[in-house]
């Protein structure tokens, strides 16, 4: 995994896996009790320990699979402040955030930055109050590859801050958010220097600063209100010698120069149904980044048939990877939207035809 994200030359296979897989394919596949009642499978995964049957059970469905690394959170524990006028939990995390948690969804009830004076005051968390018994737990007792997600940038400042409230602001009042911004990557560089204490083999920064047509700002807003920060960061990072994977849904086509200029090694997510054009990015920058994802979560994976899933499959091994610098997953999560025949061909498929290297007809993608 680690030559693939680094293009240290090539890997023995295309690597392939996924940031998270619902409890209720984990369920299908291994057939041991992961779920429980109105439990929302994201949140759990990025926020609480697994116990030993859960984390066993994971472990199995990424060795049916055929995966290659597994991507953890720091842990943060969630305090129950109540439940909302139709019954759910009500819950306030780390970043003093409150919101309705239901098993399908999450509603913020109330931000921690919602006054312009709290850019200034706000406190991030202490470093101390996130856990690494996952990080630690994958490390430890699994053969995969350990990234660790951090999230970063635009679509943090929209957890603390609101959408809107941070669109008004970042007109009105651009100084306090972008020393705000600037204060918010101090405090990521100290996490991120956390989890590769604790056993990171990678840095996955998540960063969702665009829609399906482009970003939610301009690029040179992007850039001076959050990129530039951001490759900072990523250069402190670097120092570990560890590779940095940036998750960004959304369109990102006219943006790729500016995650360069970041320092990243790999993109993940280039949803096909944004418009990302896998194919393009690879002849333009492949030689400089590597790709990651791009199996396609609106269309193919939930209502496709394994045929079309081998299909493509094959053409994104066979293209994309070929010559290395790619690693195959979807575009974001395997969700509980998929059957459980369309998640089982994604990744055998990328098993069956991922052995390309030795070949040596290393061709240019087409």
């Amino acid at each position: 995994m680690r030559k693939a994200l680094k293009r240290e030359g090539l890997p023995d296979k295309v690597p392939h896996g996924e940031v998270m897989i619902d409890d209720s394919l984990v369920e299908k596949i291994t057939g041991i009790k992961v779920s429980a009642p109105d439990r929302n499978s994201n949140v759990y995964w990025a926020c609480n320990p697994l116990s030993e049957s859960e984390f066993q059970a994971h472990l199995r469905v990424r060795e049916v699979l055929g995966c290659d690394f597994v991507v953890v959170f720091p842990g943060q524990g969630l305090r129950v402040v109540g439940r909302s006028e139709d019954g759910y939990q009500v819950v306030e995390d780390v970043w003093s955030r409150v919101f309705v948690l239901t098993a399908d969804s999450t509603r913020v009830v109330r931000y921690p930055v919602e006054r312009l004076e709290d850019l200034k005051g706000y406190r991030f968390p202490d470093v101390g109050r996130f856990t690494w018994e996952n990080l630690k737990l994958w490390k430890n007792h699994s053969p995969l590859f350990v990234a660790c997600q951090i999230d970063v940038g635009f679509s943090r400042f929209v957890d603390l801050i609101g959408f809107e409230r941070l669109m008004f602001w970042l007109k009105d009042n651009r100084r306090a958010v972008r020393n705000f911004a600037q204060r918010f990557y101090g405090f990521a560089e100290e996490i991120a220097q956390k989890a590769i204490e604790e056993g990171a083999e990678c840095i996955w920064l998540a960063n969702d600063f665009a829609h399906n047509k482009g970003t939610f700002i301009s690029p040179q807003d992007l850039w001076d209100l959050d990129l530039q920060f951001m490759k900072e960061l990523v250069r402190s990072i670097r120092r570990n010698d560890i590779p940095i994977v940036l998750h960004a849904c959304g369109r990102i086509m006219e943006v790729v120069e500016l995650l360069l200029e970041v320092g990243i090694d790999a993109l993940h997510a280039l949803q096909p149904a944004a418009g990302n054009d896998i194919f393009l990015i690879k002849r333009k920058y492949g030689d400089k980044l590597t790709l990651v994802g791009n199996l396609d979560l609106n269309e193919l994976l939930p209502f496709g048939n394994p045929w079309d899933i081998d299909f493509t499959v094959k053409k994104l091994v066979e293209e994309i990877g070929r010559g290395g610098g790619y690693v195959l997953s979807s575009c974001n999560s395997l969700t509980a939207a998929i059957p459980l025949e369309n998640a089982l061909t994604a990744h055998l498929a990328c098993e069956k035809y991922g052995r390309i290297y030795g070949d040596d007809s290393q061709g240019e993608v087409s």
